[in-house]
């Protein structure tokens, strides 16, 4: 990039300063920590805070600690570059997230498996919710299948045989999940596999969504500048 900008399109600027807790690379996602700027350090987290350029030098000098630095504050709709972190391959309007260390990158949807290697049910949580879910092996003989949920809990009590033996399949546990009224306000599902699954306890949870790329960027071992646009 052969010039000096971060801030591409925003309609509701607002333009801050402060002093740098460290080294801060314009394009960074950052922080405010004991008084000083930092770079953004929640994984997986939203952030409205961008470190802007140094007025009259190269779009690559980073500001030292203890400088004196720009701050540029972002609103949903305005269009930023930001850092892509290494190995990352990004499609237009893929949803990014922190890195945790001033860089973005691919955000996840936080799908997880329950209940095995080859039987299990894969879990996707819905928004941005953080949702635990229970295999229970009851510990009894000739139990049955049963499903509760309690807040962001979903709890299965596994069937068992006259002997004790867990007997719940993917499909049949993914049947009585979908037959408790709100289970798809947590979490949408899909069952792989045909025998017993394991007794467990999974948490999902989607990274937050910083925002969206405009533009497609491939990165290896070096970072990339990332054309992002700001997410509600």
């Amino acid at each position: 990039m052969s010039y000096n900008v971060i801030a591409v399109d925003v309609r509701h600027k607002v333009g801050l300063e402060g002093t740098a807790g460290g080294t801060i690379t314009p394009g960074f996602l950052i922080e405010k920590s004991a008084g000083n700027w930092i770079a953004h350090s929640v994984a997986g987290g939203n952030c409205d805070y961008v470190a802007d350029f140094i007025p009259e030098e190269s779009i690559a000098d980073a500001y030292a600690s203890t400088e004196w630095m720009r701050i540029l504050k972002v609103a949903p709709g305005d269009a930023f570059y930001a850092y892509l972190t290494t190995s990352q391959t990004i499609t237009v309007g893929e949803a990014v997230t922190s890195n945790g260390d001033g860089y973005v990158k691919s955000a996840s949807n936080g799908a997880g498996t329950l209940g095995g290697s080859t039987n299990y049910i894969t879990f996707t949580p819905v928004g941005n919710k953080q949702v635990m879910i229970r295999f229970i092996d009851p510990n009894a003989k000739s139990a049955d299948l049963s499903v509760t949920i309690d807040g962001y809990a979903i709890n299965v009590n596994l069937a068992t045989d006259s002997d004790g033996a867990i007997t719940s399949t993917p499909t049949l546990i993914e049947a009585a999940i979908q037959a408790e009224s709100g289970y798809d306000d947590l979490v949408s599902t899909a069952d792989t596999g045909t025998g017993a699954v394991e007794a467990g306890t999974l948490i999902v949870k989607a990274d937050e969504v910083v925002g969206y790329a405009e533009e497609a960027v491939t990165t290896t071992s070096a970072a990339k500048r990332l054309l992002v646009r700001k997410g509600e």
